[in-house]
C-alpha cells in the first residue's frame, strides 16, 4: 500500500479549472466553467484533501472532497450543495477513474503532470451514461 498512496501526490497543489458543460447536464447545459482547485495531503500521505469551486454560467459549485488509499484501490467522498456522493477511484498508469451511482470521470494526467483532462459522465440508472462535461486543470504556479 506504501506505493499506491504516494499516487496521491500528483494532485498536490493549485489547479486552474476550465471547460464546459454538455447538454446533457441537468443545469446549465452548453455553458462555460471557470474555477479552481486546491489538493493537499494530509500527515501520513494516506488521505488527500481537495477543495474546489467553479463558476458554471449563473451557478457554482463549491465542495470539498477526501481521497484516501486503500489496500488496492482508493475511495473518494465528495461534499457539496449537492450533498455527499462516494466514488470507487482506481488508477492505470497516468489515469484516475472515479465511479459512483450516477456519476464518473475520467481524469487523464499529460506526460509533464502540469495539467489533466477531466471528462464526467451522468447517468440516472447506472447503465445508460451521458456525458456531464469536459474540463482541463492546469497547475497554478
Amino acid at each position: 500500500m506504501a506505493s499506491l498512496h504516494r499516487k496521491l501526490e500528483a494532485f498536490v497543489g493549485r489547479w486552474r479549472v476550465e471547460g464546459k458543460t454538455f447538454a446533457s447536464a441537468p443545469d446549465e447545459c452548453d455553458t462555460p466553467v471557470r474555477g479552481e482547485e486546491s489538493y493537499e495531503l494530509l500527515p501520513g500521505g494516506f488521505f488527500l484533501v481537495s477543495r474546489f469551486d467553479r463558476a458554471t454560467g449563473d451557478g457554482k459549485q463549491i465542495g470539498t472532497r477526501v481521497i484516501g488509499a486503500g489496500s488496492a484501490s482508493f475511495r473518494c467522498d465528495n461534499f457539496d450543495q449537492l450533498g455527499h456522493r462516494t466514488y470507487d477511484v482506481w488508477v492505470e498508469g497516468n489515469q484516475w477513474t472515479f465511479t459512483g451511482d450516477h456519476e464518473r470521470a475520467r481524469q487523464t494526467f499529460d506526460a509533464s503532470g502540469e495539467s489533466f483532462d477531466i471528462a464526467w459522465e451522468t447517468s440516472q440508472d447506472g447503465d445508460a451514461w451521458k456525458p456531464l462535461c469536459s474540463l482541463r486543470a492546469t497547475r497554478v504556479s
